[in-house]
């Protein structure tokens, strides 16, 4: 069936046969007899890096329980930069395609992104060190 379907589009489209995917967007594919499984540790391990977590102990729960309720200190305003947190909460939304427990988590992150403050970024790193 596949190689049929693959002459049909060859007479309408000039195509290239690739094989099998191993890594598309942030997924990793890996095909077997029993079946296809999908990976984001490539990913992870970039975005561990990237925000310079590779070394850091891990997390057994995704975050704190209500994210509203944190301690607001006025010292705790303007330590993070702006630009970077929002690529943390961006790379961190590329998660929730395979890891459905943290969407609350990111979602409820990325409702700070005009007012930061300091305990945000470190509930969003606490993200990171659970992942």
């Amino acid at each position: 069936m596949i190689a049929w379907c693959k002459r049909e589009v060859t007479y309408e489209f000039e195509i290239k046969d690739l094989g099998l995917v191993h890594y598309f967007l942030i997924l990793e594919f890996w095909q077997s007899k029993d079946g296809i499984f999908l990976s984001q540790g490539k990913y992870t391990i970039d975005v561990l890096r990237c925000f310079g977590m590779m070394d850091c102990k891990s997390m057994t729960t995704q975050m704190v329980s209500n994210l509203r309720k944190l301690p607001e200190s006025d010292s705790g305003l303007g330590l993070v930069d702006p630009t970077l947190y929002r690529h943390l909460i961006g790379s961190l939304v590329y998660f929730i395609y395979l890891k459905l427990d943290i969407c609350d988590d990111v979602s409820s992150l990325s409702q700070f992104m005009s007012y930061l403050r300091n305990n945000h970024w470190v509930v969003a790193k606490h993200v990171l060190r659970y992942l």
